[in-house]
């Protein structure tokens, strides 16, 4: 489902504006992945929470977690908490 969704939705940044909505083609940012996984899990009986960071480079991200793992729009596999780059926690 990480990849499905990473693939089918094309990157977008919006400074300065958090777009939280599902979408199953189009363009969204980081919060959009993350929010459109998290809507598709939750039908599949899966909890799993929206994290939102800064990254060590300064922008804000954010990312599903699942369990001890997280699904990022910026990477195909699953990563660990560490892994993201997050600076400090949470925006």
């Amino acid at each position: 489902m990480n990849i499905e969704v990473n693939h089918r939705i094309e990157y977008r940044h919006y400074a300065g504006r958090d777009y939280r909505y599902v979408r199953d083609q189009g363009q969204g940012n980081c919060a959009t992945y993350a929010f459109t996984k998290w809507v598709e899990l939750a039908k599949a009986g899966v909890p799993a929470k929206i994290q939102e960071c800064v990254l060590k480079t300064g922008g804000g991200h954010a990312f599903l977690v699942v369990e001890d793992r997280v699904l990022d729009n910026q990477y195909d596999y699953l990563l660990s908490l560490d892994e993201v780059g997050c600076g400090r926690s949470p925006i």
